[in-house]
């Protein structure tokens, strides 16, 4: 078991600094007691880090943003590690007693064989990539309903998780991809391919309590994503757009969720 962790270790080292990521994670959750593991799936092994310490209580799910997908506007990276791991962070200041954090395919595991740039470009929120991570909660969490909370590109495979799965409580997104469509129009790069489309199941959650955090100094993901979202939803009553004024796509989102995880959990306007 050591020889084949050293093994992955030099892989890491070898293939692109993963290995100072994942140091930096290991970090950050072991402040907050979130142990890591590795979860395989059909397809993918997934990086998680989590803690469980209440049988009857839900799970708190956080799915990681798209990471180091691109060197530049054009070039993707060969490992899409994250460098500022903002699902684990926010992640590690939730004080429920069961937390997990998942990582997305290829993040921290790069050596994996399934492993292909497509997976964190124009596949990155494809069925392959949806299944694992839905796989991947259902080795993780326990059994009694789960919160999904997902950051930039997480916002996306959670609204299309919680759009297959009858254990969701709720959904919150912090600076949540929630209309691809419009955000690659929006930006005049490429339309994805291979890609599920969130919009297309919004509607299917407009029962689901939720709340959308959008910063409004976020350039990468201006709030009039998040809003197409809940227009598409015919009747809003439960989605909540919470603005955090000073907040950018990667910047501020630590203070805001300190507060965040204090308080409730969404609930549906009149329940």
């Amino acid at each position: 078991m050591k020889d084949r962790k050293l093994l992955c270790l030099l892989l890491c080292l070898w293939g692109a600094g993963c290995a100072n990521r994942l140091a930096d994670a290991q970090v950050v959750a072991g402040a907050s007691g979130l142990q890591q593991a590795e979860i395989q799936t059909d397809i993918f092994r997934i990086t998680s880090f989590s803690r469980h310490s209440e049988g009857v209580a839900p799970t708190v799910v956080y799915i990681e943003g798209d990471g180091f997908a691109w060197v530049t506007a054009s070039q993707p990276s060969s490992d899409p590690t994250p460098k500022h791991a903002l699902g684990l962070r926010l992640a590690s200041l939730d004080p429920a007693p069961n937390v997990v954090y998942l990582a997305r395919p290829c993040q921290f595991t790069p050596q994996d064989k399934a492993c292909r740039v497509d997976y964190w470009t124009s596949k990155r929120f494809s069925e392959e990539v949806i299944a694992s991570l839905n796989e991947a909660i259902n080795q993780s969490a326990g059994k009694q309903g789960i919160h999904l909370v997902g950051y930039s590109g997480g916002g996306a495979i959670a609204a299309l998780i919680a759009a297959r799965r009858d254990d969701v409580l709720s959904l919150r997104t912090v600076a949540g991809n929630l209309d691809p469509t419009e955000l690659n129009l929006y930006h005049h790069v490429s339309p994805l391919t291979g890609s599920l489309d969130p919009m297309k199941v919004a509607a299917r959650l407009s029962r689901l309590p939720q709340r959308h955090w959008v910063g409004d100094k976020d350039e990468v993901v201006p709030p009039f994503i998040a809003e197409n979202f809940i227009k598409a939803q015919k009747q809003p009553s439960c989605a909540i757009l919470q603005h955090a004024p000073q907040a950018t796509h990667e910047q501020g989102w630590e203070d805001v969720w300190v507060l965040e995880v204090r308080g409730l959990v969404p609930t549906c306007v009149g329940e």
